[in-house]
């Protein structure tokens, strides 16, 4: 199984270092879709993987259909939701986008510059951000390569239990990147990339003590045959 100790510790950590709402739910969520993927199912524990990864490229855009409707204002508004005042950051950036096709996107870190130049501040929302940078197929082909290839990439070369520890890694990390800027945060990525390292560290460690294994069981078999 994947490296259980190491990554509940430091996704610990990731939350006192984060020490925000968001982050606390994110941990909750990625804590069910790690029951749910290694729960006994019919389903195959990879294809459950990319079942979680396609929900969250998928729960990207509708969340960026929400803001550019004006629907999540609204619910906001209408169920009390508290976004400590992401709500008026997000609004900030209203008129450098719309929820088209077509969108082509207003360049890799315009938003970022724009926000500060403007209000000394950040959009707060790395979705978003990238969506209006990238645009509509631009952002698309970013949440593809990053969500849905690097792990199959992963599982490919390095095998399951790291596309396992990436989807959680994943999971955890666009959820806290709806409401903040968390790509940029240096403790925050250095402890995701960290978590991941130690995965194929572990993975390899199995990988290699299963083959001196199986090289025991063959010399022992010819060892055997030649009696």
């Amino acid at each position: 199984p994947p490296p259980k100790g190491p990554t509940t510790l430091m996704l610990g950590v990731i939350r006192v270092f984060c020490w925000k709402r968001i982050a606390i739910f994110a941990l909750i969520v990625s804590s069910g879709l790690y029951v749910f993927i290694r729960s006994k199912h019919i389903w195959r524990k990879n294809r459950r993987v990319y079942i979680v990864l396609g929900s969250v490229m998928a729960g990207c855009f509708f969340y960026i259909m929400l803001i550019t409707s004006g629907l999540l204002y609204d619910l906001a508004a209408s169920y009390g939701f508290d976004f400590s005042n992401r709500m008026g950051l997000f609004s900030l950036a209203d008129g450098l986008y719309e929820w088209s096709l077509f969108f082509p996107g207003n360049g890799f870190g315009s938003t970022g510059k724009y926000i500060y130049t403007l209000f000394a501040t950040a959009i707060h929302n790395d979705v978003l951000a990238m969506y209006i940078d990238l645009g509509f197929i631009g952002s698309f082909l970013w949440f593809f390569w990053n969500i849905w290839c690097l792990p199959k990439i992963a599982e490919k070369h390095c095998g399951y239990n790291v596309s396992f520890v990436y989807s959680l890694l994943m999971s955890y990390s666009y959820i806290v990147y709806l409401t903040d800027n968390s790509t940029t945060y240096f403790m925050f990525q250095t402890f995701m990339q960290t978590i991941l390292l130690l995965s194929v560290m572990k993975n390899y460690e199995m990988s290699s003590s299963l083959m001196i294994n199986q090289r025991q069981v063959n010399y022992d078999a010819y060892c055997q045959l030649q009696r």
